[in-house]
């Protein structure tokens, strides 16, 4: 299928069409077919399409590794007995079994719930799991908020349940997304438009200059119908810069290994250049922007807040140490080691958060809890929102609890102040509702930690919550990444604007938002669904925030945002960015926590989930354009002025160039070259320009101002060469100082389109050996026997070369300051 695609594109049925053109009319009468024409045009489809296909099918691989395939087993209800199935087998109405750990395999409703809670991120972009219970919500409530509901696709962080099944495969939820997804019509990148258009005004010209030609060779020279047909069509056949399609799937092949070096995986490679036009950036937030972990950030005990930055000997104090170990030890996240002893992480991520933290500061938890076994546990609920853990430490049994502040105070009767137990009096509850309060102000989730030791007459497990020493608070959040913010600071200096849009509660992604350089007008997905594409499209621009979202929201605001003639970048790692994604003009999955279902959506996979990827895989994008703008101004300055040349003296019966001296012209300067100019690097301070307007031509105003500039001082200067060379030894002549000619004129070429950037004529070393190879080969046919019969050359000699280089020589000084003038008014880049 990708081979098909290459093959059939528009630049290979043009160059398909002229092979054929070229073939056919040798087998008219008294004509021979020609076929070193036709190798040569075949050899250029056959290297393009080997080019794109191999770099198309080296992105499908790469995305099929990243893929992890496996079955997922289900536990079901039937017939009264447990039995495991394949998830595949499950239908609506049956009774499935979670446990903590298992990913839902259906969508359904909670019928028995004991301490559930469930990682939804992956469907909401909620970073912290949600409790679970058989409480009946409304029917209306917002999906993230459906706690009477589990979700196929998700996990359970903690607890089991036993749940009703109500949907599965295409009718879950998950199942909902990927139908939007086929409904979605792949849309062709303006990349993809500019170079039809391209292909399409080429044909036009040339067969406009073909047509010209035919009428001259019938009615002014009297030629027959086939010797008009034939001069015509392999003019046109030699016009046509048939270079230009590999050299523009080389740059972009190119520009997909240099990202790839950076971490971004291209899946099609028309996108590399449009990332160029992006100018809207909407990213999600958990895992995109934030670390998608949570990590404590404070710590509160009677004498003070510690951040968690602070020294470790500001954590040796009694009631810190004693809340450290309670965070190990009051904990249902699992610890595994591997055959190479790394350690990894199993259960709900705020739990997860507390061994690490423990582990930072010192504490050992497979150790500890080693050293501690458990004796009892009161397991966390919905309605209690606490647990409570029962340990042997040393000689006496203590009893460790973590939950809701509320929940925790109440059973406390006493706190821990420096190495003394006091009771707890209502001014230090004041206190710690205090700090409380300012913890959450600060968008941090707290759980507060208690601690008793036990009597020996306290035998049951619920006096363990009674008359609890106070020990303090833990604030925690799923902080930014640390590169980020300067990276959105780049990506607003380069005229992208960044839009999040997150699942998260308004307030968290406000704060999250300040803390990266984001704006903060927010607004809530309900706030979008109710609107129309339209009436949203007036309210878009000024939008930062988008909290509480739905995949219907995300999907909005890309419409909107398009319809209001922006170019847009999505990103995102879970199953609800999917639709977003693939409506984007550039779709961006996150490679590490990126679902499937994300992955196949995008355009590009970013494989460090790095948001500072996207902005140098911007950078890239905008190099590769400026280097097909400069080849372009290459190409076709140099192919249309040798046809104007053919034309002109076509009129004084006059043939400066044959075919075959064409097609090594075109083979020699444009290939090598082009394709050095491809590899550029980027102009100095390029990700600090402005966005290019989506729908730009590569041919704009000013690249079309150099490219007749050069084409007409080309035209001129060769059309005196072949009239010196003309009187001074005849027709052979002139046509060897013409072919010589036009090879020197790459020197020529190449110095007035880097007047296009601030790059020194020594800043890309290929295109230096491509232009001196080009001399090389023409020096080698020149001066070898059987390749100067071949070409039907002669040797030039020491006062043809006097000639032949001062014109070059007062050509390129003139190119280069008429470059200089164009560029002043009529920038190109």
């Amino acid at each position: 299928k990708i081979f098909i695609r290459e093959l059939t594109g528009f630049f290979n049925i043009i160059l398909f069409f002229s092979a054929f053109v070229a073939l056919s009319v040798g087998f008219l009468p008294g004509h021979i077919p020609k076929y070193h024409e036709v190798i040569f045009i075949f050899a250029i489809i056959i290297l393009n399409t080997i080019i794109s296909f191999i770099e198309e099918y080296k992105a499908a691989r790469s995305i099929q590794s990243l893929h992890k395939v496996m079955k997922i087993k289900a536990k079901v209800l039937r017939d009264g007995k447990e039995t495991e199935i394949d998830a595949s087998e499950i239908v609506p109405g049956d009774i499935i079994l979670l446990a903590e750990g298992d990913k839902i395999p259906a969508d359904g409703r909670i019928i028995e719930g004991f301490g559930l809670k469930v990682d939804e991120s992956v469907l909401t972009g909620e970073s912290v799991s949600t409790d679970k219970t058989n409480i009946e919500v409304p029917q209306e409530t917002i999906l993230a908020e459906r706690t009477d509901m589990v979700y196929a696709g998700t996990y359970v962080t903690r607890g089991n349940a036993k749940v009703a099944v109500a949907a599965t495969g295409m009718s879950t939820e998950i199942g909902k997304i990927a139908a939007d997804l086929y409904k979605i019509t792949e849309q062709p990148t303006s990349f993809q438009m500019e170079i039809t258009k391209l292909g399409k005004q080429i044909t036009i010209t040339i067969s406009a200059i073909v047509a010209v030609i035919a009428v001259t060779y019938y009615f002014f020279e009297h030629l027959s119908f086939y010797d008009v047909l034939i001069n015509s069509i392999s003019l046109g056949v030699a016009a046509v810069p048939a270079s230009l399609p590999v050299v523009m799937t080389f740059a972009l092949a190119m520009g997909t290994k240099k990202m790839l070096e950076k971490n971004a995986l291209v899946r099609h490679l028309s996108v590399v250049e449009s990332l160029g036009s992006v100018d809207v950036i909407c990213t999600d937030k958990t895992g995109t922007l934030t670390e998608n972990r949570m990590t404590v950030q404070k710590i509160y005990v009677f004498n003070g807040i510690l951040k968690t930055t602070d020294e470790v000997k500001d954590f040796n104090t009694q009631a810190i140490s004693l809340l450290l170990k309670a965070s190990v030890l009051c904990n249902e996240a699992k610890i595994n080691i591997d055959e190479k002893e790394h350690e990894t992480y199993l259960g709900d991520p705020t739990e997860i958060s507390l061994l690490l933290l423990a582990k930072e500061k010192g504490l050992n938890p497979l150790a500890e809890r080693k050293k501690y076994p458990k004796l009892g546990e009161i397991p966390f609920s919905s309605e209690t929102k606490s647990m409570t853990t029962i340990h042997k430490i040393d000689e006496k049994t203590v009893a460790y609890s973590k939950g809701a502040l509320s929940a925790i105070l109440s059973g406390c009767d006493k706190i821990l102040k420096g190495d003394n137990t006091v009771p707890l009096t209502s001014g230090d509850r004041e206190k710690i509702m205090a700090v409380a309060d300012s913890m959450a102000g600060e968008v941090l989730r707290v759980l507060a930690i208690s601690y008793k030791e036990m009597l020996f007459a306290e035998t049951s497990e619920q006096d363990a919550e009674k008359s609890m020493v106070f020990l303090g608070l833990v604030g925690m959040i799923d902080p930014p990444r640390k590169e980020v913010r300067q990276s959105i600071k780049i990506a607003q200096g380069a005229g992208i604007k960044v839009v999040m849009i997150t699942g998260d509660n308004k307030k968290t992604a406000q704060a999250i938002a300040k803390e990266v350089g984001i704006g903060s007008n927010a607004v809530e997905g309900q706030d979008i669904d109710k609107h129309a594409v339209e009436e949203l499209s007036r309210d878009v621009e000024a939008i930062d925030i988008v909290a509480r979202a739905t995949p219907q929201t995300k999907y909005k605001i890309t419409q909107a945002l398009q319809k209001n003639g922006h170019y847009v970048a999505m990103t995102g790692d879970g199953v609800n960015d999917a639709t977003a994604i693939k409506q984007a003009d550039v779709g961006i999955a996150m490679g590490l926590r990126g679902t499937d279902v994300a992955k196949e959506s995008s355009d590009m996979i970013l494989l460090d989930d790095n948001f500072k990827t996207i902005v140098d895989a911007v950078e890239e994008g905008r190099r590769i354009f400026d280097n097909i703008k400069k080849f372009v101004n290459y190409l076709l300055s140099a192919n249309l002025s040798e046809v104007f040349v053919i034309l002109i003296l076509s009129f004084f019966s006059y043939i400066p160039l044959t075919g075959i001296m064409v097609l090594w012209v075109n083979m020699v300067t444009d290939i090598l070259p082009a394709s050095a100019l491809a590899v550029d690097p980027a102009n100095p301070g390029i990700i600090r320009r402005q966005p290019r307007k989506a729908g730009e031509p590569v041919l704009n105003r000013g690249v079309k101002m150099l490219i007749a500039f050069s084409g007409i001082k080309k035209v001129i200067v060769l059309l005196i060469i072949f009239y010196i060379g003309l009187r001074m030894g005849g027709i052979k002549l002139a046509q060897t100082m013409v072919f010589t000619s036009v090879i020197l004129f790459s020197f020529v070429r190449i110095m007035i389109v880097r007047q296009m950037d601030k790059l020194s004529i020594l800043s890309n070393r290929w295109l230096l050996l491509a232009m001196a190879a080009g001399i090389i080969l023409q020096l080698i046919v020149l001066y070898t026997p059987f390749l100067r019969d071949f070409f039907n050359v002669i040797p030039l000699g020491y006062i043809h070369w006097t000639i032949l280089l001062p014109i070059v020589v007062f050509s390129a000084f003139l190119g280069v300051f008429g470059a200089r003038v164009i560029m002043k008014y009529v920038p190109a880049i």
